[in-house]
């Protein structure tokens, strides 16, 4: 392995290659939570809402929010997602990791924001949008 930190959270249906994204970083709001990092060995399961965030759940029973710097859309279909700890502090926070999205030559994209969600929260993220009128 090279110099890569990484952790795979999971593993299932491998593509070949890579496509790297050029979309526009995520629009500027107000994000839930508070600002936090989560220890890479305590990620248990994730759910994607759009190509620029997701939520993912820890042994402990906190439930995180992961901001990325671009929407990246292959992490919409992937099912073998990793992280690198760039800093190697065993936790994955928002300066200096990443996610790494696909297989042999994973995407590698910015982590900006990690935030740790309260039950409220969660149910706001996971309520279904109402349309623009």
């Amino acid at each position: 392995m090279n110099r890569q930190s990484a952790v795979w959270i999971a593993t299932a249906g491998l593509a070949a290659g890579c496509a790297t994204s050029t979309s526009p970083p995520p629009k500027a709001a107000a994000l839930p939570g508070t600002a936090a990092c989560v220890l890479r060995a305590d990620l248990r399961g994730w759910t994607v809402p759009d190509a620029a965030n997701m939520v993912i759940e820890s042994a402990g029973g906190t439930t995180y929010l992961i901001r990325l710097l671009y929407q990246a859309p292959d992490l919409l279909t992937r099912e073998q997602l990793a992280f690198e700890d760039g800093d190697r502090n065993s936790q994955i926070c928002s300066n200096g990791d990443y996610l790494l999205v696909g297989g042999p030559m994973p995407e590698r994209v910015p982590i900006i924001a990690v935030r740790a969600l309260s039950a409220d929260e969660i149910k706001q993220l996971r309520a279904p949008k109402k349309p623009a009128s």
